[in-house]
């Protein structure tokens, strides 16, 4: 993949990710003047904690899915202005992160939707497309580390289609209840534990061969410091559901996302 054909990739992905928060913000914006929200009725009995920063907070649920919004648009678009010279194949695997947690946000709307808590079309697609972020997150991070040698760098379309072939079938095909809705806004779907525990044994994975990765080339390990709190960070933040959590993804993937990625820019610009 070029360099040009890459830089179209990340402007196309910042224009459609600033149309689809921008929509999803304002039509929250709508329902909240409106008084027509209508929130999923089970949550209200959950998650009641004595601490204030434990407690569960539909308040704290938005805020986390409107910081994903603005997360992905702001890193995109730095993407767009850093990279636009530097070829860094991790690049196109760190925008199928960013997708990942663009599709997330279609949690947003859910609290929009009048008929939450019953079936429908809209809540099935809702409910596949969280489904499918949960699975595309760690795939993605996972090209970060283990697709970006000499060999693979010929071969990112190929490797990125079938992260996303994955991710879709098996979003697809495993059984979700569109009418359970969990504290955070997660539609529920069969394996929830057994894919939470995947997708941290697949972090562990790209940790420790990120760190041998760069203990081998004699490099810094700035950037594997970085990906580590990315990782944290995105993983609070799928499951935000009161104010320390949203704190801690707030803090940990910002300065996660601003270390990995400037010192990855710092390192392909040294190189060429």
């Amino acid at each position: 993949m070029t360099i040009k054909v890459r830089n179209r990739i990340t402007l196309i992905f910042f224009i459609l990710s600033s149309f689809v928060i921008s929509a999803e913000f304002i039509f929250l914006l709508f329902r909240f003047f409106t008084r027509t929200i209508s929130y999923p009725t089970v949550i209200f009995n959950s998650l009641q904690h004595t601490s204030v920063l434990l407690r569960f907070s539909k308040n704290a649920v938005l805020a986390s899915l409107i910081f994903s919004g603005l997360y992905v648009t702001i890193t995109s678009i730095s993407l767009v202005r850093f990279f636009l010279k530097t070829q860094a194949p991790d690049i196109i695997f760190f925008l199928i992160f960013l997708m990942a947690i663009l599709c997330d946000s279609i949690r947003l709307t859910l609290p929009l939707y009048e008929h939450v808590n019953s079936y429908s079309n809209y809540i099935w697609l809702a409910g596949r497309l969280i489904l499918f972020a949960r699975i595309l997150a760690p795939l993605g991070l996972t090209g970060c580390v283990a697709l970006t040698s000499a060999d693979d760098r010929q071969n990112i379309e190929r490797n990125s289609l079938i992260i996303f072939i994955a991710a879709a079938f098996l979003a697809y095909f495993i059984p979700i209840n569109t009418t359970s809705i969990r504290p955070n806004l997660v539609i529920s779907y069969s394996f929830h534990r057994t894919i939470n525990l995947a997708s941290i044994f697949i972090l562990l994975f790209c940790v420790i061969t990120l760190l041998i990765q760069r203990h081998k080339q004699e490099l810094k390990q700035t950037i594997s410091i970085g990906f580590i709190l990315i990782c944290i960070g995105y993983y609070f933040l799928f499951e935000v559901f009161c104010y320390l959590y949203l704190a801690l993804a707030i803090s940990f993937i910002t300065a996660g996302t601003i270390v990995y990625l400037k010192n990855m820019h710092d390192e392909y610009m040294w190189l060429n």
